[in-house]
Order: structure tokens, then C-alpha cells, then sequence
């Protein structure tokens, strides 16, 4: 053997880490939260990212850094996390229906001076939501109401006067009304960039519909916020829009690249996992469909 084959066999060819674990390319992420604040900013919007894809009380404050107003978590247990890791304005985006699921949120809220911003699709979730601040003295929050847009999961039905009836009944609680939110997750299933625009000026003419209705009422300040990482991508923000709340973008994935909105080289997050064997009809690696799937 000679001198260059022993450098060669020197150098560590594969890393000493354990595998599975996730890698994540910073100057990828750093791009990926750079494009989205300046759609933001362009159209003279609020970026609200959701963290639920993430988890990453570091990249949040990163995309806080860059000019988001905040950020939007999924469930009270996130929240609790992400004040406790320094975040001061929330957006919990889950109905409440009990009033002890959100004590500790609303306590912490309290504690650190935090922003919190509930919302509602009922009158049972503006009891629940009333109950507990009653439970935690010094509480102000705001509440905004959920349309359904499409994906037929939570929301306010907007061919009805249901919201108008949610926002009464905040007002008669003493709780501040905060708006609409939406979210069409169902543009993921558009298929294509052009579907998915129009499924994002769908939902702007419903926030709008739903808007009109309540300023008719009397509810003239309504902004309106909506979110999805498809349609903050593939769309034109509309004018009427105040916020908007996309969440994939920070990593993105290969739907994103199947749904012709990104590219493989603007994926931000892998994989690393090793191969353990091999036969005459595959490699196995150590990670499972648990470690590779969402």
C-alpha cells in the first residue's frame, strides 16, 4: 500500500454520529425564511409562520428576527413550550372547548406578557374561552373566529350568520374579537401552482363574504389573517389580507416539489441514516417509515 492509500484509509470516510438523525442546511432554511418575509413585506402584510412543522423554538426566533409579527402553534402544549423558550405573541390555532386546556397556556401568558390570540368556531368554545380567563385574573386575550374555507375540518360555515352570532357573544363576554383566520389546507390536494391560486382566491372571496357580514353587524374592524404554505407560494397575497400564516416553508418537503412550488435543492431538512444491509434486492437503513414520513 502505498502513501496515498493509507492518507486515504485515514480519513474518516462516514460519520461517527448515530443514525437516524435530522440534518438541517442553515443557509437553505436562512433562504427559505428570507423569501417568504419579503412576500410579506411586498404585499404590506403580517408573516405569522406556524411552527408545527418545525418545533424549533431556534428557527422560530429566527423567522421573529427576520420581521415576523409572530407565530401560530397548533396545540397548548407547543404554546407552553415556545413562551417558555422566549416567543411573546401567539396564535393558538385550535378551537377550545374546555377551559382547563388552556389554564397553563393562559397562565404563562400572563406571567411573561404574552400576546395570546385564541379563536373560536362556537358559542361552547366562547364559554370555554370566557370560563377560563375568569379562572386567570389579569388575562387579556383576543379571540378571532375560524371560517371554513374548504377543508371541511373546523370553521365557520360562511354561507351562514354563525360568525356574526360568535362575535356577539365575544363582545357580551368582555372578550376582544381579533378577526378571521382560515386555513385551506385542502389546496394541497390541488394538484398544480394554477389549481392551487384559485383555490387561494376562493378563499379570499369567503374570508370577504364573512368580513361584510360582520362589519353589516357592527364588527367594522375585521382583519383577515389565512394561511398554508401552497398558497402563500402559488398565489398572489389579495389586497384584503392582513396576515398570512404559511408553515411548511421554513423546511418545505417534496410534496412542496411534486406540487411544482419548490425545488430539491430548497429543501432545508434530511434524513441521515445509514445503510445496515444489503441483498440482492435492496439496502435497508436503520430509519423507518415512523423517522421518514411527516
Amino acid at each position: 500500500m502505498d502513501i496515498n492509500d493509507t492518507q486515504q484509509w485515514q480519513r474518516p470516510l462516514i460519520d461517527d454520529r448515530l443514525t437516524p438523525y435530522i440534518e438541517v442546511d442553515a443557509a437553505r432554511l436562512e433562504c427559505n425564511l428570507q423569501h417568504m418575509q419579503r412576500k410579506a413585506r411586498a404585499a404590506g402584510v403580517a408573516l405569522r409562520p406556524h411552527i408545527k412543522t418545525h418545533k424549533s423554538v431556534w428557527i422560530a426566533r429566527r423567522q421573529i428576527e427576520s420581521g415576523a409579527q409572530g407565530i401560530t402553534v397548533s396545540k397548548p402544549s407547543e404554546g407552553i413550550s415556545f413562551i417558555q423558550g422566549g416567543i411573546r405573541d401567539l396564535l393558538l390555532a385550535y378551537p377550545v372547548v374546555h377551559p382547563q386546556s388552556v389554564a397553563e397556556l393562559l397562565r404563562l401568558a400572563v406571567l411573561h406578557q404574552v400576546r395570546l390570540t385564541l379563536i373560536a368556531d362556537s358559542l361552547q368554545g366562547v364559554a370555554a374561552i370566557a370560563e377560563a380567563c375568569q379562572h386567570q385574573p389579569g388575562c387579556e386575550l383576543a379571540v378571532a373566529i375560524k371560517v371554513d374555507v374548504g377543508l371541511h375540518r373546523i370553521g365557520v360555515n360562511p354561507d351562514t350568520d354563525d360568525a356574526v352570532l360568535i362575535a356577539q357573544a365575544l363582545q357580551d363576554k368582555g372578550l376582544r374579537f381579533a378577526g378571521l383566520v382560515s386555513h385551506a389546507g385542502h389546496a394541497y390536494g390541488a394538484g398544480h401552482a394554477a389549481a392551487i391560486a384559485e383555490v387561494a382566491r376562493q378563499e379570499t372571496a369567503l374570508m370577504q363574504r364573512v368580513q361584510a357580514k360582520l362589519q353589516a353587524a357592527g364588527f367594522t374592524d375585521c382583519p383577515l389573517s389565512v394561511g398554508s404554505t401552497p398558497t402563500a407560494l402559488a398565489a398572489e397575497i389579495a389586497p384584503c389580507i392582513n396576515e398570512i400564516r404559511p408553515g411548511n416553508y421554513a423546511l418545505l418537503d417534496l410534496t412542496a416539489c411534486r406540487l411544482g412550488l419548490s425545488h430539491v435543492d430548497q429543501l432545508a431538512m434530511s434524513v441521515i441514516t445509514r445503510v445496515v444491509a444489503v441483498n440482492d434486492h435492496f439496502a435497508i437503513v436503520d430509519a423507518g417509515s415512523k423517522m421518514l414520513s411527516s
